[in-house]
């Protein structure tokens, strides 16, 4: 271990920033499991239930697992990466570089030389996700789940405490860890080592993982602060149908400290930063949307991806009583003595195609707006009360002169229906472990094709309950649906050249319960289906989104 002068590495460490990439593998793992017989079992006490307090370890150690960024304000770590797939080997060397200025605000930038580069035209770009991944998973240290903490004595004296990661927090990028289990080594009370592995075999991005492995070895500074002194992934599995194996040793190269100054560990490779070779890239981590979104982030809470575009379909029919008749500016009740409203009613079906883009403004609260198209077939059974009447002079019962009697009936009117769609809405949401509720509210506003102006508007409301299979990120709900129709219907239609003004009141339960899920495809995709019922009507929906 080398101490510098800390101006000479600060200027590196403000100049460009860093990246690790431990957990983005692009590649997929099964469980190395440690043998039991080899650890006592202590009893369990209370003491236990806060083994990290009892034994001294500091709460940020889980999370390096996930991520180094967490170890220091300003370091710099050397990867080296084999990544082999059937008969093709793939090899590259980065330096990974982190800085923070006394805001908070991190800077991460790759510094290679091209020559180490296996040559894709995309690696620099996986390098780049990888150590953003790396930055959004940094304050996720506090993600074990603490239920599963144990604490054995092995063979060789050493404290062994075994746990796994919580299946409640972890994003969707690393949402694999949840079939990690973790063993730390601790020797004189201090933890020498950390080793993950998996449980089961996994699908992750890149293909199906049958064996994973990290084992991290640890320093203390002269602080007392733990830090990384090596770190070693190995994994295997199946990518795009052939055998693939992953190994990545992330070696730290130099650190700086507010007590210590710069601690330089690996002393050629830093002179080698200065090499005329060496490039950089810069990782952009910021982005507007969500607000707070990283201040979430920090306290171990996943974010959805910003922006969204999705295309729906949804189907529903519905049974329309009717309370009153106007056409062509004719008053209701001179209409309703000749069609009897309440023996009338309506059999609608309807059919709407939308296109919304959304994006969340605070990680808790999506905006969207959407437009459309509506088809409506409905068929109008109406009951004309018939015709009784004296054209001439009726004397008493009789009538002297024509009489025009014309029975009552029943008669139906086909009617074809197009309109173009435009609304806005709003979703409010709220979480906790598997369970969630959410509020959506919309406002559309529908012009008749054919027709002038607006044809009419509509504000729905879905209040929701739901619980999540976190292991399947697969989502289900409970809930209701308000459609706010108004007691009348309105607008103007073409019948050949002549508009014809109506006015017609309705009777329509303005509720429905519903039930649905919601199936997340990867980090970016979404297929949501929901199914709706009430007194007047039944409805399907069918959404799927793309987030980015």
């Amino acid at each position: 271990m080398k101490t510098y002068n800390a101006y000479t590495i600060t200027q590196i460490f403000h100049k460009v920033a860093w990246a690790a990439l431990i957990i983005a593998a692009p590649i997929v793992v099964a469980p190395v499991m440690a043998n039991d017989s080899e650890h006592t079992e202590l009893a369990e006490t209370n003491q236990q239930r806060d083994v990290f307090k009892t034994l001294n370890i500091p709460e940020k150690l889980p999370g390096f697992a996930l991520s180094s960024l967490g170890q220091s304000a300003n370091f710099i770590e050397h990867l080296d990466k084999t990544y082999t797939v059937g008969d093709k080997v793939k090899k590259s060397e980065v330096f990974l570089v982190t800085s923070e200025d006394v805001k908070g605000n991190i800077k991460l930038s790759i510094k290679y030389d091209p020559s180490k580069l296996d040559g894709r035209k995309k690696v620099l770009k996986d390098l780049e996700d990888l150590a953003l991944t790396e930055y959004k998973l940094r304050q996720h240290a506090s993600i074990y789940d603490r239920d599963s903490v144990k604490h054995t004595v092995n063979k060789l004296g050493q404290d062994v405490v075994r746990f796994n990661y919580s299946k409640y927090a972890l994003p969707q990028d690393i949402a694999y860890f949840r079939f990690m289990k973790v063993d730390m080594f601790l020797q004189h009370g201090q933890v020498q080592k950390m080793v993950i592995s998996n449980t089961q075999s996994f699908k992750h991005p890149y293909g199906k993982v049958e064996k994973y492995r990290q084992e991290i070895q640890f320093n203390q500074l002269d602080n007392g602060q733990y830090v990384i002194k090596k770190k070693e992934v190995k994994a295997s599995g199946v990518c795009k149908g052939k055998p693939c194996e992953l190994n990545m040793l992330i070696t730290p190269v130099a650190f700086y400290h507010d007590d210590l100054g710069a601690v330089v560990e690996q002393e050629q490779m830093f002179t080698e930063l200065n090499h005329p070779d060496i490039r950089e890239s810069e990782v952009k981590l910021h982005r507007v949307f969500p607000i707070m979104g990283d201040f979430v982030k920090r306290k171990g809470i996943d974010t959805p991806l910003p922006y969204g575009i999705s295309v729906a379909y949804r189907n529903q029919d519905m049974n329309v009583d009717f309370s009153s008749f106007s056409v062509f500016n004719i008053p209701h009740e001179i209409l309703d003595s000749i069609f009897d409203p309440e023996k009338s009613h309506a059999e609608v079906s309807t059919e709407s195609y939308t296109l919304r883009g959304d994006v969340y403004i605070l990680p808790f609260w999506n905006v969207f707006g959407l437009v459309g198209k509506v088809n409506v077939d409905a068929d109008v059974d109406a009951h004309f009360n018939g015709i009784d009447q004296c054209l001439g002079v009726v004397i008493g019962d009789k009538c002297l002169g024509e009489q025009i009697n014309v029975p009552e009936f029943n008669f139906t009117v086909p009617l074809h229906l197009e309109y173009d769609l435009y609304g806005v809405g709003t979703t409010l949401a709220v979480g906790y472990k598997e369970f969630f509720a959410s509020l959506t509210g919309t406002y559309t506003v529908t012009q008749l094709v054919g027709g002038s102006g607006d044809s009419g508007s509509l504000v729905t409301a879905q209040p929701m309950l739901g619980y999540q299979l976190q292991q399947y990120r697969t989502q289900f709900f409970i809930g209701a649906e308000y459609q706010g129709y108004s007691n009348s219907m309105t607008g103007t239609v073409m019948i050949g050249d002549t508009e014809m003004d109506y006015d017609v009141g309705v009777d329509i339960n303005q509720w429905a319960y519903l039930i649905g899920f919601n199936k997340e495809i990867g980090k970016h995709y979404n297929l949501t289906g929901i199914i709706s019922k009430g007194e007047d009507r039944t409805a399907a929906t069918l959404n799927f989104s793309y987030r980015f």
